[in-house]
Order: structure tokens, then C-alpha cells, then sequence
């Protein structure tokens, strides 16, 4: 078990888009002048993984916190698509979720106990997105997902977190699943299992918001898999600055959900390659 400081907000996610002139136009999405960023949703409400949310009301700044969402999902048919995110962000029952000061839709079936942590949102509109967004906080860049991906340790991934950003290279230290304590922001201290842990030493690569944002791994110009979701995260040397990120594994996820990724081989299969 390892305690440390400088976990995420556990109490919400925001949501955050790109769009990359090179990614395959599979949903409908943004116009031209209507970018979607991590920081603010087009009027068409594409939802790709990344974007940041806020649960619980629209106020600035943010009365029930903020958080970001992994990846889009879907329950049985194509039709009822969900976006993925951290179970923790929800854990008081504010179910509505807003982007910037516009309502965006509902919280929907929570798991939030030892060995799960994830949650799934319904938009009020059914315009999903295939794709993650990747760059920086206000990034328009977007990477359809192909699908999924377990690395072993030693290997590196990438975290989309709304608040900090796309960050690559970090390693994973163990591919083993084990569990570890986080102090939150009410100073609860809290266990959570099944976890794999990543570092990046010398840089901070997750801060509280970022809870629920994804992990991948880019596949060629345009492509990324997924990974996992972003739980946690934790200083090595007591620091504010949090150099380790826990995450659990994208398999997990969607078999505590019941749930599916939504990927090009769902809508448009001859893109995926």
C-alpha cells in the first residue's frame, strides 16, 4: 500500500474535445467556427474523451469540482452511447453534468468502492465522438480510437487529463494490479484496488481534475488505444507536484460498466487501419 499527497479532485470531471484536420470524419462533428477544445464543447455536443466537465452546477469557479472524460462507450446496441469517467467524481449524487455554463447531461450508474471507481454520463444529445483529444489544456487536436491495449512493465503511455494535458512517457513501474491509499480532498483517506501505477520523474503529470481523464497509447499519425482511466495520483517526493499517476485498466472499466468502447471498427471499420 503507498499513502501520498496530491491526488485529483474526487468530486467531479470536466469534459474535453480536439479535432485534428487529419482525423477521418466519422460523427458529426464541430464546424470550422465551433472548435471543441478540452475546455469548452461545440454547439453540436460531439463528446470526445479528454473534454472536462463540471458536475453539479454551472458556477465559476466550480461549487462541486470538475473532472474529465476517458472515453465514449456504448451499452449493447450502438444507440445508447455513454461518456466514461472516474466513479469518485460523483460520489455526493450531484447528477447533472455541465460543459462550461451550458448543461450537458445526467450521471448515470456509479461504481465506487474498493475495487471499482467509474461512472458513466448520459448526454442530452446523441452526437458521439470515436476520438480523444490530445495536446495541450486548450488543444483542438483529436486521435480516433482503434481500440485497446495492455502494456507490460517497462512500457510507456500517455495521460489526457483536462487540467494538465496530454503527458507522454510515462512508465510503467508494476503490470501488476494492486491497491493504494489516497487522501482526498476532505482530507478522507480512502483504498482503492486493482490499480496500475505509472511515473514520470521530474515532471508533474496529473493534478486534481484530471480523475477520469484517459490513458493511451498513440498508434501511427492519428490513431491512439486505450488504455485505462486516470484514478489517482501521488508525489515520491512529498511535493505538491505529482510525478506518479494510478489508473485503472480500460478491461476492468468496461466489465464493472457492462459496457463496450466505441471505436472505428464500431462505425466505420475501413478507417480503423
Amino acid at each position: 500500500m503507498f499513502a501520498f499527497s496530491g491526488t485529483f479532485n474526487v468530486a467531479r470531471a470536466h469534459a474535453i474535445t480536439r479535432a485534428d484536420d487529419s482525423s477521418p470524419s466519422l460523427i458529426k462533428e464541430c464546424g470550422d467556427k465551433e472548435f471543441t477544445t478540452r475546455l469548452k464543447l461545440c454547439n453540436n455536443y460531439s463528446i470526445p474523451g479528454g473534454i472536462r466537465l463540471r458536475i453539479g452546477g454551472p458556477e465559476d469557479p466550480p461549487k462541486n469540482g470538475d473532472c474529465t472524460v476517458a472515453f465514449s462507450v456504448f451499452k449493447g446496441e450502438l444507440s445508447k452511447k455513454y461518456a466514461l469517467t472516474a466513479g469518485h467524481c460523483y460520489k455526493n449524487s450531484r447528477p447533472s453534468v455541465y460543459s462550461t455554463p451550458d448543461y450537458f447531461g445526467q450521471i448515470q450508474d456509479v461504481h465506487y468502492s474498493l475495487d471499482q471507481d467509474s461512472a458513466l454520463i448520459k448526454s442530452v444529445d446523441d452526437n458521439w465522438n470515436l476520438s480523444i483529444i490530445t495536446g495541450g489544456v486548450e488543444s483542438k487536436s483529436q486521435r480516433t480510437i482503434r481500440g485497446t491495449w495492455k502494456p507490460g512493465q517497462g512500457k510507456t503511455v500517455c495521460l489526457g487529463g483536462s487540467f494538465t494535458g496530454e503527458v507522454c512517457d510515462v512508465l510503467i513501474r508494476s503490470s501488476t494490479p494492486r491497491c493504494y491509499k489516497f487522501e482526498m480532498n476532505d482530507g478522507e483517506e480512502v483504498e482503492r484496488c486493482g490499480l496500475i501505477a505509472g511515473q514520470k520523474i521530474g515532471s508533474r503529470i496529473v493534478q486534481r481534475g484530471d480523475s477520469g481523464g484517459p490513458v493511451y497509447r498513440k498508434a501511427g499519425s492519428k490513431f491512439a488505444d486505450a488504455v485505462g482511466i486516470i484514478i489517482g495520483g501521488g508525489s515520491t517526493t512529498g511535493g505538491a507536484g505529482a510525478d506518479m499517476v494510478y489508473y485503472r485498466p480500460i478491461a476492468q472499466v468496461l466489465s464493472d460498466q457492462g459496457v463496450e468502447l466505441f471505436t472505428c471498427h464500431n462505425e466505420a471499420p475501413e478507417v480503423c487501419s
